[in-house]
């Protein structure tokens, strides 16, 4: 099943489901049915930080050490790994620590077991250097949203993006929802339903939603739209963030924002269009 919607200057232009949201009672999915919306999660996190930094809590240039003196590596040059590095990918992190994060129950020591991992791991490369993907960074950055705010990290969404947007379908991963009945089920290849997914990883890949919330988050962002950010806090958000390699490089194809991918095709911002 799926479900897509498109948005024009605030205003939902299209919107539909396709496909069966619960095959047993017969429930087809519709504009409201949530879904987890995987890696779009990095952006709500890249958001939460700049939120902490408008709030004069975290500089995206200070070390990760600064906000997680827990946070330390086989690898000494992981004493350089900043905040920003974190959220544009540079910062040489090894990859991905999933281990008791994609389950049907929360992982309450899913921080715990990646300092864990981490303290035993080298890095791919100088922080900065290259911008290997990685999802650990953006667990990090979760954690400093946690340390920093005082709050789960579901909680700091919804008091500083969900609700002040008017999100009332986002939330945590479909099977920490509680008395959502609006939830696309998932089904093997023998049409067997699953449990809901758990993800306890919420930063990298683990917020729930619909794109017609999606489309309010993503209209945060525009000219007019109801920003959650300073100017100067969204200016950086639009800005491409590219590595000391990717820097070099003569046009910014594939390279990153932060939190997102950062693609800029020449007859675009010639006609005025991004």
């Amino acid at each position: 099943s799926a479900t897509v919607a498109i948005t024009d200057n605030d205003k939902v232009v299209y919107s539909e489901g396709f496909g069966m949201a619960d095959r047993e009672k017969n429930i087809p999915v519709d504009s409201g049915t949530i879904f987890n919306i995987g890696s779009v999660s990095k952006v709500f996190t890249a958001v939460s930080i700049m939120i902490l930094v408008d709030d004069g809590k975290v500089d995206l240039d200070k070390p990760v050490t600064d906000y997680l003196p827990d946070f330390k590596m086989a690898d000494k040059r992981y004493k350089d790994i900043t905040v920003r590095m974190l959220l544009n990918h540079s910062s040489g992190l090894p990859g991905s620590s999933f281990q008791n994060t994609f389950a049907f129950e929360y992982n309450p020591d899913v921080y715990k077991d990646l300092l864990d991992t981490l303290s035993r791991s080298t890095l791919k490369c100088r922080p900065g250097e290259f911008a290997p993907y990685t999802n650990d960074g953006f667990t990090l950055a979760e954690m400093i949203v946690v340390k920093i705010s005082g709050k789960s990290f579901g909680d700091f969404l919804q008091d500083r993006i969900f609700k002040p947007l008017g999100m009332s379908n986002s939330g945590l991963s479909l099977g920490r929802l509680q008395g959502k009945t609006n939830i696309a089920k998932f089904y093997r290849f023998d049409g067997k339903s699953e449990p809901l997914e758990v993800l306890s990883v919420l930063g990298c890949g683990g917020i729930s939603s619909t794109p017609e919330d999606l489309c309010k988050f993503a209209n945060s962002f525009n000219t007019g739209g109801k920003s959650l950010l300073s100017e100067k806090s969204l200016a950086e958000m639009l800005k491409i963030q590219p590595s000391e390699y990717k820097s070099e490089q003569p046009e910014n194809i594939a390279s990153w924002g932060l939190g997102w991918d950062f693609s800029e095709l020449t007859p675009f911002p010639e006609k005025d269009l991004v």
